[in-house]
């Protein structure tokens, strides 16, 4: 009989996050200087934002799928290395979600990909 390894978890430190971003290798400069929200698209899951993932590999599957519409640009992951308390200053709106069928979170996706405008939360 096989026994399970047991579970031991790291100790936290708050440990910065490492972040993907996938994009076309004409825009890698220009994203390393500045990140400008406005030359975003509004239409996304989220509305008109900067999209990063913790997934090394949907940043390459983005680039590419980039790349293909755009002749003569090759595809291009940056690697982002950001402390957690860097991105709490930010503008976030979070969901846990537990189902399929989390209708506010979905509800949110289709809104933005409609093109409306942002999420519609208020400032503090």
């Amino acid at each position: 009989m096989v026994q399970p390894t047991p579970f031991a978890p790291q100790s936290w430190d708050n440990q910065p996050l490492v972040l993907y971003h996938g994009t076309l290798d004409i825009h890698v400069f220009s994203i390393l200087r500045a990140v400008d929200v406005g030359w975003c698209r509004q239409d996304t899951d989220f509305g008109r934002g900067f999209y990063a993932t913790t997934v090394e590999r949907q940043a390459h599957t983005w680039a590419l799928r980039k790349a293909t519409r755009r002749s003569g640009c090759n595809p291009a992951v940056i690697r982002f290395i950001v402390g957690r308390d860097d991105l709490a200053e930010l503008d976030t709106l979070w969901f846990v979600r537990g189902a399929f069928d989390a209708e506010d979170f979905w509800s949110l996706v289709f809104h933005c990909r409609a093109g409306e405008q942002g999420h519609l939360r208020k400032k503090r």
